[in-house]
């Protein structure tokens, strides 16, 4: 009889299987939130960069801000080509979801309501804070004329495991 917890890679795994099951949960919520606008849902999925004036000069993905106008930016990507960046909030990234109609762009927003599934317990936690960085979330598009961004919230249930430890590394 086990002592009823699992290691930290196996509730990573877990925890990585919920999100891929919630996203594939929120992409019809997303679609019909392009219809009801007149739009079509566009492939893209928001990436996470690094912000840094020493763009360039590491092998992560990072951008060097151009010109910021609220959700809107010119940045030059790391080969420096020009681009139109909107931006999410980083926790909310793999669920945010852009959609076209002629020269409008829809950012689809989500709006997050959590469930708790189930409590499980961790054999081990390292108890480590984690450091947030200059990360920061957003899709990356060409830059056209006269582009016009609205925003559309739209409601998403994601399902969450409530985790405990039995006992922290220090």
């Amino acid at each position: 009889m086990g002592c009823g917890c699992v290691t930290t890679e196996a509730a990573s795994a877990m925890d990585e299987q919920l999100l891929l099951r919630n996203l594939a949960n929120a992409e019809p919520t997303m679609k019909a939130a392009a219809q009801r606008v007149g739009a079509v849902l566009l492939s893209a999925e928001a990436e996470a960069f690094e912000t840094s004036p020493l763009c360039g000069l590491s092998s992560s993905p990072c951008l060097d801000e151009v010109e910021f106008k609220g959700s809107l930016s010119r940045v030059r990507d790391a080969q420096g080509e020009a681009r139109l960046a909107i931006w999410v909030p980083v926790e909310l990234r793999r669920y945010a979801r852009l959609a076209r109609r002629s020269d409008q762009l829809f950012l689809l927003m989500p709006r997050v309501s959590r469930r708790v599934l189930d409590q499980k317990t961790c054999c081990e936690c390292d108890g480590m804070l984690r450091a947030a960085g200059r990360v920061q979330a957003g899709f990356l598009v060409d830059e056209v004329p006269g582009v016009q961004l609205v925003t559309v919230d739209v409601p998403v249930t994601v399902d969450r495991y409530k985790w405990k430890c039995k006992a922290t590394m220090k």
